[in-house]
């Protein structure tokens, strides 16, 4: 239905596209919602960029599933998304040393070396 809505359908005059854009409108709105719920953290600056090509009217965004997966793996991680994976590795080293020296200050009395113990009775 909201195919019947859009400017290109309703300028198109022969009957047969008209049902040819039916049809593909599922695909087209799979597509969509295939790149928008990709990770933005990835692909943020991908989708920043066909939304402004999409407002300058030239569509750029996929038509197919097929086609927004291949655009999605073509595209290079973005620099915000390689930041924070070096962070959580600093942050998992960080308390991983934190953990061991836990560990190494934390022994009971019977692990001790071998101090002298003395008896006062």
């Amino acid at each position: 239905k909201f195919v019947e809505h859009l400017p290109e359908y309703q300028a198109e005059t022969d009957t047969s596209k008209q049902d040819e854009m039916k049809k593909n409108g599922f695909g087209t709105w799979m597509a969509y919602l295939f790149m928008r719920n990709s990770d933005q953290s990835k692909y943020g600056s991908l989708m920043e960029g066909l939304t402004q090509q999409y407002s300058l009217k030239n569509d750029q965004y996929p038509d197919r599933v097929s086609d927004a997966a291949d655009t999605l793996a073509q595209h290079k991680f973005d620099k915000a998304y390689k930041n924070k994976a070096k962070d959580n590795k600093k942050k998992t080293e960080q308390k991983t040393n934190n953990d061991e020296e836990k560990t190494k200050t934390e022994t009971s009395f019977a692990q001790q070396a071998n101090k002298a113990i003395v008896c006062f009775v």
